[in-house]
């Protein structure tokens, strides 16, 4: 799903939501929000902060800091986390190396050995943008056929086309996978990658280039005048079509002229096949020689290197301000550390919506709600800008999680008969087969309670509060 209206309509901010319909869920630059992550990525570039550097570090000097040995010149992470029997992309190329780190439950791998494009660049990576990855490759041989589990850790280089798959467990249960791919930029060290960038910078800054023909000094350049960056910034093609043959009509030159006279009154040739206008090529043609003649002395390789090697400090400078602070706050004890508690504004918020909800575990119980909980999580859910639309499950596990809903609700809430979370799975006829995984399940109880169909109580069965203290009601299910 790629609209990102339809993607906020259905889920908003609601993670939870977005895995029970199906939906794989991607962290970009996953490294600037884990602090493990983000101390993988600084150890990879060799610019992980020593204690005795903090000042230096909070000083931003990239130069200042005694950097540790860089294994590779920058690096950065994604995270994918991918249901049960499913696949976030299909088969395609990068236009960097990367490394997948498998972290939890097994994803199977192919690696497909026919390179369409060797060292492709951004707008060349098939299976992107439209770009097809071509059947000889898909119907080809494997350079890699196999299930990464955790621990495990994949090399894949830029351009080879690969796909993944989540895959079954050892006991034969499908399985959810999550993982990190480490990105190594190889594309933003290519010398054409670099040359581009640093041309372009020159040419949007001509003035810098080539002197201007005000300037005294240069009066001997002025006679031409391709040479000036003013020429060089205006537009190559007449103003207007009338005016333009007006002009080479009071020269006596008519409409069918063919060529044109440079400023020594000697013939240029011209065409009339840009956009029916007639073009000095001669002029055109001297002022790309003489700006690639400049060129030719403003960029070399040691421009090129020196260009290179500040792209890639300042790259690695923003990322370590960022991924230092998140690893200290990481290596600090959490266990001396309080968690802030908010007031709870209205006892209820404690069983059912958006509040309670955000606290439901794989421990926590729950039991079917009562209509005064559900209508409260309704009133609720409905002033919240941030919930999402209804309760939307993957076509594969519609019936399990019908199958669960409804065991639940057929309990009277005065039975005080509880499911712990993490147990939902135990209801079901098939669970072998089943592709409800813990994670499903914790979304399943997370969106229940946020709507209402489900209330969180205590492993007894008891309201946390006894919300229906407050009116005594029969219940109908």
């Amino acid at each position: 799903m790629d609209d990102p209206d339809e993607i906020h309509r259905l889920y908003n901010n609601s993670l939870y939501a977005a895995y029970l319909a199906g939906t794989s869920i991607v962290w970009n630059h996953v490294d600037l929000k884990s602090p493990r992550v983000a101390a993988l990525c600084e150890d990879l570039q060799g610019s992980r902060c020593k204690p005795e550097q903090e000042h230096e570090r909070r000083t931003y000097s990239y130069k200042s800091l005694k950097l540790d040995r860089a294994f590779f010149p920058h690096a950065y992470a994604n995270a994918y986390l991918t249901p049960p029997k499913s696949q976030t992309v299909p088969p395609h190329a990068d236009d960097r190396d990367v490394l997948v780190f498998q972290l939890v439950g097994r994803k199977r791998w192919r690696v497909y050995q026919q390179i369409p494009i060797h060292y492709p660049f951004t707008h060349e990576q098939v299976g992107k943008s439209g770009i097809a990855v071509p059947e000889s490759v898909l119907k080809g041989p494997l350079a890699f056929d196999d299930s990464l589990q955790p621990g495990d850790v994949l090399y894949i280089p830029r351009g080879m086309v690969h796909e993944a798959k989540t895959d079954t467990g050892n006991d034969d249960v499908p399985e959810l996978s999550f993982h990190i791919t480490v990105a190594l930029a190889t594309y933003d060290w290519t010398l054409v990658g670099n040359l581009s960038r640093m041309l372009q910078t020159k040419l949007m800054n001509i003035g810098e280039l080539l002197p201007s023909s005000t300037d005294a000094s240069s009066s001997a350049r002025t006679s031409n005048t391709t040479l000036s960056p003013m020429n060089l910034r205006r537009s190559i093609l007449p103003t207007t079509r009338e005016n333009f043959r007006r002009k080479h009509r009071d020269e006596g030159k008519g409409d069918d002229c063919k060529s044109v006279t440079d400023a020594n009154g000697a013939a240029s040739p011209a065409r009339l096949d840009c956009g029916g206008f007639l073009v000095d090529t001669g002029a055109i043609q001297k002022g790309i020689d003489s700006v690639f003649k400049k060129l030719r002395t403003e960029i070399t390789a040691e421009s090129v290197a020196e260009a290179m090697d500040h792209r890639i400090k300042a790259h690695n400078l923003r990322a370590s301000g960022k991924r230092n602070a998140l690893i200290m706050i990481g290596e600090k004890d959490e266990s001396q550390c309080e968690p802030k508690k908010k007031a709870i504004a209205d006892p209820m918020d404690l069983v059912v919506g958006p509040v309670a909800a955000k606290n439901v575990s794989l421990e926590t119980h729950i039991r079917s709600s009562t209509p005064i909980e559900r209508d409260y999580a309704q009133k609720k859910s409905s002033a919240s800008s941030s919930s999402a639309a209804g309760l939307n499950v993957r076509d594969e596990i519609g019936d399990d999680v019908a199958e669960i809903v409804t065991k639940i609700k057929i309990q009277q809430p005065q039975q005080n008969s509880t499911f712990r979370v993490g147990d939902f799975h135990k209801l079901l006829e098939a669970y072998s087969h089943s592709l409800v995984c813990k994670l499903t399940s914790l979304s399943l109880a997370k969106r229940a309670v946020e709507l209402g169909a489900f209330a969180v109580c205590d492993w007894d069965g008891t309201e946390v509060p006894r919300a229906t203290k407050r009116r005594k009601i029969d219940v109908n299910i």
